[in-house]
């Protein structure tokens, strides 16, 4: 298991850590600490950046990361 590069600086996890604390630690634990390569926030921030990744971005939403790299031709 390896821990994304991101973590501390993932708005999605940290907007999620002060409304919803136990699904942030099962998205931490899923994602984050478990598999980030699988994560929809982390495949748009190693193509595109994190600057790119949106604020409401899911880690489950493939679909939308998906139609974002594809605007990067990736």
């Amino acid at each position: 298991m390896t821990t994304c590069e991101h973590l501390t600086m993932c708005h999605y996890i940290s907007s999620k850590l002060e409304t919803s604390p136990a699904t942030a630690q099962l998205l931490k634990g899923a994602y984050c600490k478990g598999h980030p390569a699988e994560c929809a926030r982390y495949k748009v921030a190693r193509i595109s950046g994190i600057e790119t990744v949106p604020l409401d971005l899911s880690p489950s939403d493939d679909d939308i990361a998906e139609r974002l790299l594809s605007v990067h031709n990736c």
